[in-house]
């Protein structure tokens, strides 16, 4: 009870306050000592001095449970101890090595003056629990007199730490060891860094700190590890990089590099956390991580072994990585943050990059971030590439500087440079030296070979390259021996600038197009080409291109057959006003353009045009044709030996030489003037000589004169001076077609046919005559007025259509269509069958006779039906006089057939007989045997058909 009187305790207080003094030679001075209930020992407002008399602890309470004191064996027994808003300040003053806790150092471990035993003291505490605490630690020997900490950053040498609260188990100061297991740590750091906890088994000497099961937790960090810092002397934390020797396992954790940046300022703004695990020994200056593993994001992770020099220098840093598994996922990349001198920004990758999505990586990385070697396999989502080289930036141009092979297998070229459609797969293996990476400037040696190259959706193999691509513009040559091409190029590539410039020759051997994918030509897939060809142009389509195409020694093989050109040459150019001059010259065919035009708006331009004076036919016209630039040209084409073309392109068409074609094209003034002259142009079996075409705009009008000198529609019927005129104006065509007769034959056959077709209804087509004037075999037959004919996108309606000649008459009219029940109806009237003999004097057999009666065609599109009643008298046959012939047709709907009945009647001197009767039916929709008839002969006259059967005696 005494001990509870309050100026007993001030007095033990300052008893025991000056035997600490005295024992510790510093000031210490206690408050109040207080004592509880339990015998706690309560010391309040106690301050220890260090020997520059400032403040080394400060404290506003110290519960103290002592268990024992045994001064023999110098061992203090602490059963608990508390302390509740303390200070301590621990300092390395100027010009001097040791802490300024070193004279209680030197107490509890000194044996001379200060103790009466050689043994050193023993401190032991059971528990220790610390609320509310303030620690500071500065090295004054590093820190400049003056200077503030820069924010953000943990100071070692000038630490202060606020709000320390703990919980520690078994402490114990032996020797010159701490010995304690933290509970439950924690701490801020004027910094900004927040430990919410820590707990570990912690072990601290002059020359090492062990912490086992450490475990460290902050707002967005969790950290679990086994961690051995060693040093010298406890100033080795002032250079902490390159005196603290760490050694450490670490266990799963997840790391916010945004609580590293406060050791580690140049991560400073990096919000990125990261899961990762491993063994990591050495400095920091020079560590050795070993089967580390880390994750970012969702598909980012790293599974090898490190070894960095140089840190936390990350430019001056030399790495060795052992990668066994490494994947960069695109979206994680984005998402991570570095800070850069206005804040934060994202990683941002080179287009080609981005390309290549997610990357995983295997092999081994050896130097320093702007100078190493690496080599290993990257499998992209483009394909895989293999590499072996040695990147290094180049201190004089910035650039990067590179050496070593690359190989790719099955790797999407194409995607990778944005024409899919063109390029595919590549496999190639090749060594390569360069500098930069950036196609505008880079400057890249290349000698390889690609085993295979989709191209066209084609795979080439056998392909060998070398050359220099520098600075956009490649030089060197590309060798191919692939089964369906052999080529040898060499020559000059420039994509420097908007428009490619090609200087190169190349010979080209067995160049099969179809098999290539070149052409979509199902004719001959194993036609082919060989060439020489010669380049020397700017431009990448034939609108833009300046310069020279020569091809020499063209051979073309098809179906077996070789089409030779010896001399191909076509040439682009401009005159002083920017006016094209476009020459091709070839064993085919010479031309000559000048003007102001582009190739690919002469379709469009042409549409225009022919809307101008066909205005219905606007609906499938395109629309939007007012943007079309002036076209405006002169235009010389000279055929020569066009008999290859022909048989190629098209056979039934042939042009003999020196067909020349000429005039001009002026859309702005819709002007167009058209001469095609030809000395023969044969189409199947007709033959035109002298042919010439006219075409002109004027008024408003097209006037198109076609004709020919002679027409041959075969050897016994020609027609001389054969001209077509025709005029068109607002969807209308007016035309006039004239013949006249040949001189060599005693017959007479010309004609005059004019009219009218009208377009006005699209998608119909009116046609009228208007005068016709035929001679046929010596007879005038004309059209009667109020014909019209009308053609549909389906059907044809012919409305009054009427040859006549004389008594004799030809009577059309009717409808043509997909329709069943559409008839078209044919009537004749005192028709001679003579008459047709101008068209069938080839035939062997020779018909005679008057025609009267009708024919009505119906369901022409699915089973002609044929429905007619007609009677020939006087009908011979090769000079044989038959008689009278009744033809009666009709259709059979059960049977599916045409109903046959034809009788012939001869009338003698002794009276009309029936010889001939054939009676039957015509199966129009049976492939073979669709006749069934029944041939009935009565006082027939063998002696008809002897002329017939001669030649089988």
């Amino acid at each position: 009870m005494v001990l509870n009187i309050g100026f007993v305790q001030t007095f033990a207080a300052h008893r025991f306050a000056n035997w600490l003094s005295n024992e510790l030679h510093a000031d210490v001075t206690i408050g109040k000592v207080n004592f509880t209930f339990s015998l706690d020992v309560v010391l309040e407002d106690m301050e220890i001095k260090d020997l520059h008399r400032n403040t080394f602890f400060k404290a506003n309470s110290l519960v103290l449970d002592l268990k024992n004191i045994y001064f023999k064996k110098k061992i203090l027994s602490i059963e608990k101890l508390e302390i509740e808003n303390a200070s301590v300040n621990i300092f390395k003053y100027r010009h001097e090595k040791n802490l300024n806790f070193q004279f209680l150092v030197d107490y509890f471990s000194s044996d001379t003056v200060v103790s009466d035993t050689s043994e050193n003291w023993k401190i032991i505490v059971g528990s220790i629990k610390l609320k509310n605490n303030h620690f500071k630690y500065q090295d004054q020997n590093c820190i400049a007199i003056g200077s503030k900490l820069p924010p953000g950053k943990i100071d070692f040498n000038n630490l202060d730490l606020t709000q320390i609260n703990t919980t520690i188990d078994n402490f114990a100061f032996i020797k010159d060891s701490i010995y304690v297991k933290i509970i439950d740590l924690s701490v801020k750091d004027r910094s900004g860094f927040d430990l919410k906890k820590l707990s570990a088994y912690i072990k601290i000497s002059p020359v090492g700190i062990r912490l086992k099961n450490l475990k460290i937790e902050t707002p967005s960090t969790y950290l679990s590890l086994n961690l051995l810092l060693e040093y010298k002397a406890y100033s080795d934390f002032s250079d902490f990089n390159e005196k603290v020797k760490i050694e450490s396992y670490i266990n799963r954790s997840k790391i916010n590099l945004k609580d590293i940046s406060f050791f580690v300022p140049e991560l400073k703004g990096m919000d990125n956390i990261i899961n990762i695990s491993g063994e990591i020994k050495g400095k920091i200056s020079n560590l050795k991580i070993k089967d580390f593993q880390f994750l970012y994001g969702k598909g980012t992770y790293f599974q090898g072994n490190i070894n960095i020099s140089g840190l936390p220098d990350i430019k001056s840093s030399y790495i060795h990585a052992n990668v066994r598994n490494f994947s960069l996922s695109q979206n994680d990349i984005k998402s991570f943050n570095l800070p850069n001198s206005t804040g934060l920004t994202n990683l941002e990758l080179p287009e080609e990059v981005l390309k290549l999505g997610n990357v995983r990586f295997k092999g081994a990385f050896t130097g320093f971030y702007n100078d190493f070697v690496a080599y290993g396999d990257f499998n992209t989502d483009l394909g895989k590439i293999s590499t072996d080289l040695t990147l290094r930036t180049n201190k004089l141009s910035g650039k990067t500087d590179y050496l070593g092979k690359i190989s790719t297998n099955f790797f999407n070229i194409g995607s990778l440079l944005s024409i899919p459609e063109k390029l595919g797969n590549i496999n190639m293996t090749a060594d390569v030296t360069g500098s930069g990476l950036d196609i505008n400037n880079a400057v890249i040696n290349i000698k390889g070979n690609i085993a295979s190259l989709d191209f066209h959706k084609y795979n080439y193999e056998n392909i060998e390259i070398a050359g220099a691509l520098a600075r956009k513009k490649f030089n060197g040559s590309l060798k191919i021996n692939d089964e369906n091409i052999k080529l040898d190029f060499n020559g000059m590539i420039d994509f420097k600038n908007s428009l490619p410039i090609f200087k190169s020759q190349a010979k080209i051997e067995n160049l099969k197009l179809a098999k290539l994918n070149l052409i979509d030509y199902s004719g001959d897939s194993l036609s082919s080409i060989s060439a020489n060809i010669q380049l020397d142009f700017e431009g990448n389509n034939i609108d833009n291109l300046q310069g020279t195409i020569k091809a020499e020694n063209v051979s073309y093989i098809y179906k077996r057959d070789n089409y030779l050109m010896k001399n191909f040459v076509f040439s682009n150019t401009s005159d002083d006003i920017g006016n094209k001059i476009l020459k091709l010259t070839s064993d085919f065919v010479d031309a000559d353009i000048s003007g102001n035009f582009m190739f690919k708006y002469l379709y469009r331009s042409s549409l225009k045009f022919i809307k101008e004076y066909l205005p219905s036919y606007s609906h499938w016209i395109e629309k939007k044709l007012d943007s079309i630039p002036e076209q405006n040209f002169k235009y010389l084409i000279k055929l020569k030996n066009t008999s290859i073309l022909s048989k190629l392109v098209m056979p039934d068409l042939s042009v003999a030489s020196n067909t020349i074609i000429k005039g001009s094209y002026n859309t702005n003034q819709s002007l167009l003037d058209l001469n095609i002259s030809s000395p023969v142009v044969l189409f199947k079996k007709y033959k035109m000589k002298d042919v010439f075409l006219t075409g002109k705009t004027k008024q408003s009008k097209i006037n198109i004169n076609l004709g020919c000198e002679q027409f041959a529609f075969s050897d016994s019927l020609n027609f001389n001076n054969f001209t077509l005129i025709s005029i068109t104006s607002n969807d209308s065509i007016l035309y006039k077609i004239t013949w006249e007769n040949d001189f060599r034959n005693s017959i007479n056959n010309s004609g005059s046919i004019s009219g009218l077709l009208s377009l006005n209804q699209q998608p119909k087509i009116e046609i009228k005559f208007f005068d016709v004037n035929l001679l046929i075999n010596d007879m005038v037959w004309n059209i009667d007025a109020g014909n019209k004919i009308i053609i549909d996108s389906n059907s044809v309606a012919i409305t009054d259509l009427t040859f006549k000649s004389g008594e004799k008459q030809i009577k059309i009219s009717g409808n043509v269509s997909e329709n069943p029940a559409d008839i078209i109806h044919l009537a004749f009237q005192n028709f001679k069958i003579s008459d047709l003999n101008i068209l069938m004097r080839k035939s062997p057999v020779d018909v005679d006779g008057e025609v009267n009666g009708y024919v009505d065609v119906s369901n022409i599109y699915k089973s002609l039906n044929i429905v007619s009643n007609l009677t020939i008298t006087d009908l011979f046959i090769n000079s044989d006089k038959l008689g009278k012939a009744v033809l009666i047709t009709g259709w059979d709907e059960e049977k599916k057939a045409a109903k046959i009945d034809v009788d012939i009647f001869y009338e003698g001197t002794s009276g009309t007989n029936n010889p001939i009767n054939i009676k039957g039916y015509y199966y129009p929709t049976l492939k073979k045997d669709n006749f069934d008839f029944k041939l009935s002969l009565t006082n027939f006259k063998l002696k008809l058909l002897e002329k017939y059967l001669s030649g089988f005696s």
